[in-house]
């Protein structure tokens, strides 16, 4: 893959793309939670979700101060999820 340039820059177009996409469909999210006005809301992390989730939670905090947010899964067991909740001042709490 490293020595197939094409390929290569397919690859990065593809993703540059994929970056594109992002913000909106996150928009499309935080309002489909702003319609719904939750006070608690969750967020599960496993496997690739760790951005995802966090990036999510952050575009609610902004559009939802009151609401408690926290995260659980196996990306935040332990001591990974004390930092979270250290690293990220948008969360609330960790479920570990």
């Amino acid at each position: 893959f490293a020595a197939d340039a094409p390929e290569r820059e397919e690859f990065i177009e593809e993703v540059l793309r994929a970056r594109v996409a992002v913000a909106p469909f996150l928009d499309d999210c935080v309002d489909e939670v702003v319609c719904r006005r939750p006070r608690i809301l969750g967020f599960t992390s496993v496997f690739q979700q760790q951005i995802a989730s966090l990036a999510l939670a952050s575009r609610v905090r902004q559009a939802l101060p009151e609401t408690f947010l926290l995260i659980g899964g196996a990306n935040v067991e332990g001591a990974m999820g004390s930092e979270a909740v250290h690293q990220f001042g948008f969360l609330d709490a960790v479920v570990s």
